[in-house]
């Protein structure tokens, strides 16, 4: 029993320390296959994973009072980081009157720095309020984002932004390398596990 538990300890121990390399499946979040997204932002909440995480949309805003926002949760687990945020968009259509339309927003959960970000997708102005050419990164200057649980969404913003478009939000995630002293701990504990094998088939 004595060899046995402590075959066991030295394994479990292994796993622990190396398993921030097993990875799932990314994020596919489509509203035409997956069902239509709230405005509030809390719910769904999508665990990301390693590799491009999307969400995709139809979102709009008309003249008469219709309003459809979609928003949604975002976790990035230990051991990962969000390093790209990409917003691409694909106009539908666009009421007559409508100036400029601006979209793509950041709700709030544990990022500070975050604030406002937004992609013009559709503009009659010309220079700095042009429209922007999608796809476009947005929270440049706040990533990477850690560990944490952040809300993300579309939100409406510019001069009479009336009209329809379809969205997708990208979200690039990588896994944070083990500082090197993990990687010691670990061989040192293969190297346990090795040793104490040997000695159960000697006895």
């Amino acid at each position: 029993m004595q060899s046995n538990s402590m075959q066991f300890a030295p394994a479990a121990l292994l796993s622990l320390a190396i398993s921030t390399t097993v990875q799932a499946a990314p994020v596919s979040y489509n509203e035409a296959v997956d069902g239509d997204l709230s405005s509030s932002g809390g719910s769904p909440q999508f665990s990301l994973d390693v590799g491009s995480n999307t969400v995709s949309g139809t979102t709009f805003w008309t003249s008469d009072g219709s309003l459809d926002r979609d928003g949604f949760g975002l976790i990035v687990p230990d051991g990962m980081s969000m390093l790209a945020i990409t917003y691409a968009w694909e106009i539908v259509s666009v009421e007559a009157g409508s100036l400029l339309i601006q979209s793509g927003r950041y709700l709030g959960g544990d990022c500070s720095t975050c604030g406002s970000d937004w992609a013009n997708v559709y503009s009659t102005y010309s220079g700095p309020l042009g429209p922007d050419t999608s796809p476009k990164s947005l929270f440049t200057s706040a990533l990477p984002l850690g560990p944490g649980t952040y809300t993300f969404g579309d939100g409406f913003g510019g001069q009479a932004p009336y009209g329809t478009w379809d969205y997708t939000f990208t979200f690039e995630v990588a896994a944070i390398p083990l500082p090197a002293s993990a990687w010691l701990f670990a061989s040192a504990l293969a190297f346990l596990l090795s040793k104490d094998r040997r000695r159960a088939l000697i006895g």
